[in-house]
């Protein structure tokens, strides 16, 4: 991200600039194939963070892959990762991508799509990202995730962390309660 890459030696960059021009060659030729997988547009994504694409760039790349797969949940959580002010958006890009498209897939797959972007933004740090998400969204998410596919501690663990970020200390004890020694 901005203000970190300084940390990073020459050659590590030198490594990583050819690592994923190789990535994005291996990918272009993979276009081609026959067989599509949705996967291929999650990693592509990988490679316009690592390249830093332009915005309208990145932007189309997740347009079409919603065309291809609209309810795969990594290409939004990767393109709200990539709308981080640290990497490529400004303050807010990240939110409203969220809510614009959990709003266009509406409904409960909707509401669960906005957890899942939620839960690739919370983090144990200062990030303030996650903190102006809306909580009563994010809830909503919770549960109806849980209702449609049974409860994972992956989801139980993340929504801890949010709870905690929130200070909604009461739910938290609840949710830690759940996890017992898992």
């Amino acid at each position: 991200g901005k203000g970190f890459s300084d940390s990073v030696s020459g050659s590590g960059w030198k490594l990583f600039t050819e690592r994923t021009a190789k990535a994005r060659q291996i990918l272009e030729q993979a276009s081609a194939l026959k067989a599509k997988c949705p996967e291929w547009y999650a990693v592509m994504q990988n490679v316009a963070l690592g390249q830093s694409w332009e915005l309208p760039r990145a932007t189309a790349l997740v347009e079409q892959a919603i065309a291809f797969e609209p309810a795969y949940d990594a290409y939004y959580r990767d393109h709200a990762n990539f709308l981080l002010p640290k990497w490529n958006g400004n303050e807010g890009d990240t939110e409203q991508f969220a809510l614009q498209s959990a709003d266009r897939l509406a409904g409960e797959d909707g509401d669960i799509l906005y957890f899942q972007i939620a839960e690739g933004l919370v983090c144990a740090c200062d990030d303030p990202v996650f903190l102006r998400m809306s909580w009563p969204r994010v809830q909503k998410g919770y549960e109806a995730l849980g209702k449609k596919y049974g409860q994972s501690m992956g989801s139980l663990n993340s929504y801890t962390l949010m709870a905690v970020n929130r200070d909604e200390w009461t739910l938290a004890d609840s949710l830690f309660k759940q996890m017992g020694d898992n």
